[in-house]
């Protein structure tokens, strides 16, 4: 199908993506379009005034990481350069994982950090691994630039303005030893999670868990953490067995039902899943 008609711009500055957004109401922020245009050809949501194209804003994309062991990822970086950053595949593997778990390779290409998490796309793989690195996103309107969690803008705690413009995300430095994994069961008809889980693991010295965080996608209608999980797991060794059973996941959730899953074996995948999680993000720090 093909969307009504639409004015287009690529601007070259925040400071004029800003003014466009403001000028044209109506208008919509274009950052790589896989969820947007698919949407508009099928009339799915009205046809924007006009369409803000993002690449050509170079502060918006790279990847940056500082002395002090944080990262910092431009809002126009895409899945692909996410997923081969060797920074990245060695501090934030969970992170690498998800963004190269999207099967098909020019999605990959085009897809980027700050769209996906615009789009809020339920089994949207990245939103796991960014709850679990406890990741900020930097955001600049009309007002200036302010700083939000990930959890609130996931959640929907946060909506942004109009003219507002996701311009980066930053993480914090990951543990020494520590240790991450993103284990996936996909929907072969779109590629998302059916279930996902994305897991951070800091081992201590005697081989118990000092820290665990797990969150997981697809399995309600935005990415969450598990805290209660979490709590179970904290001071355990990995290898010792772990009573997590699928009550125990869902009981404080409700989770989706829909043609791919009920929410009984979205919480069965979950409890699969963490397991296979936590065993590989415990392989990768015997490996560093």
């Amino acid at each position: 199908m093909i969307p009504a008609p639409f004015d287009y711009a690529a601007p070259t500055s925040l400071e004029e993506a800003v003014g466009l957004l403001n000028e044209h109401k109506g208008a919509r922020i274009l950052a790589g379009g896989h969820t947007l245009l698919n949407e508009m050809k099928i009339h799915y949501i009205d046809t924007p005034s006009m369409l803000v194209d993002l690449r050509r804003i170079p502060v918006l994309r790279g990847i940056k990481h500082a002395e002090d062991g944080t990262l910092r990822i431009g809002a126009m970086t895409t899945f692909a350069e996410i997923a081969s950053d060797q920074g990245i595949l060695k501090r934030y593997m969970a992170l690498a994982e998800a963004a190269n778990s999207t099967p098909d390779t020019p999605v990959r290409n085009w897809s980027t950090i700050g769209g996906n998490l615009a789009a809020s796309s339920v089994g949207a793989d990245l939103h796991a691994a960014i709850l679990t690195f406890e990741a900020t996103l930097n955001v600049f309107g009309r007002q200036g630039l302010r700083t939000i969690t990930a959890h609130d803008f996931i959640s929907g705690g946060f909506v942004l303005a109009a003219d507002e413009i996701i311009t980066s995300l930053d993480f914090p430095a990951t543990a020494q030893k520590s240790g991450s994994a993103y284990e996936k069961f996909k929907n072969r008809a779109s590629g998302y999670a059916v279930c996902g889980v994305a897991l951070y693991a800091v081992p201590a010295s005697d081989g118990t868990l000092r820290e665990c965080r797990v969150a997981v996608t697809g399995v309600t209608n935005h990415a969450i953490r598990l805290p209660h999980i979490e709590t179970i797991l904290q001071g355990k060794r990995p290898d010792e067995e772990l009573v997590i059973t699928p009550n125990m996941i869902s009981e404080e959730q409700d989770f989706i039902v829909d043609l791919a899953a009920s929410a009984e074996y979205r919480a069965y995948l979950t409890q699969v899943l963490i397991g296979r999680a936590l065993k590989q993000a415990i392989a990768e720090t015997t490996s560093l």
